[in-house]
């Protein structure tokens, strides 16, 4: 039998493969017949139970929005720092230093801007001039947070309770 010169022509050859893993091995998962049951279903929205938790997160939220965070501005962040949203991190957000040694980065690799926006316009499905507009710039260490005066929100919170 002659084998394929190139990844297309596989379809038209048969192949074996000659279990050699021990005895009492499974390297593969079983079939399975049904589908895997879920002990819950997916929502979009929290349940009745979880929202008291998540009130403060959606007041910072709302303010964040209310300043001009876009979807696009958080995209753009998190393609351009090459950081991936969701991951386990050592430190916070606001801390990322900007430098390819960062271990916030899950690449060695810096996006050209040309690249930046083609993967922004394609994940988005924006045009090119809403992707240019930066509504509110991401904090981090060449961009520190602004100071809170913690003796105002005290000094009301006291006055508040007072009366």
């Amino acid at each position: 039998m002659k084998l394929a010169s190139h990844p297309k022509g596989w379809q038209k050859t048969w192949f074996y493969c000659k279990d050699t893993s021990p005895n009492q091995q499974k390297l593969l998962s079983s079939y399975r017949y049904g589908r895997l049951d879920s002990s819950k279903q997916f929502t979009f929205y929290a349940s009745v139970e979880e929202r008291p938790a998540l009130e403060p997160m959606y007041s910072k939220i709302n303010a964040l929005i209310a300043h001009g965070l876009s979807a696009i501005d958080l995209t753009r962040c998190w393609m351009s720092w090459r950081i991936q949203p969701l991951s386990l991190r050592n430190r916070l957000m606001h801390e990322y230093t900007g430098e390819l040694e960062d271990d916030l980065h899950f690449s060695d690799k810096e996006l050209s801007s040309s690249d930046l926006m083609k993967a922004i316009k394609k994940l988005l499905g924006e045009t090119r001039e809403k992707i240019a507009i930066v509504g509110f710039a991401p904090f981090f260490a060449g961009n520190p947070t602004p100071e809170v005066a913690v003796f105002i929100y005290l000094q009301t919170y006291a006055i508040f309770c007072f009366f």
